[in-house]
């Protein structure tokens, strides 16, 4: 599961790309999902299991996940429009 999923996704770059590349990365790496599973208290997923990307588990974390990392990476300035309102949507 990437960033085409919803059109959602760790280092800070430029433009729309530069935030896109920085998700992405959080999203592969385990301490940042451990971080992120321990500070929101969401259990881990595993987006290869059928039954939790069919219950929608795997899809609800993951939405969570990227407005976490925006967040938390400090990329709010990086988002592209559709995510502004994505972003600002969440509590």
């Amino acid at each position: 599961m990437h960033l085409h999923h919803d059109e959602i996704t760790t280092s800070r770059s430029t433009s729309t790309g530069g935030w896109r590349v920085a998700v992405d990365r959080a999203w592969r790496s385990e301490s940042m999902r451990r971080r992120f599973e321990k500070e929101s208290g969401l259990s881990p997923v595993d987006e290869t299991l059928e039954a939790q990307v069919n219950s929608g588990e795997v899809d609800v974390y993951y939405k969570q996940f990227v407005v976490w990392a925006t967040r938390t990476l400090d990329l709010n300035d990086q988002l592209p429009a559709f995510m502004q309102r994505v972003i600002s949507a969440q509590p």
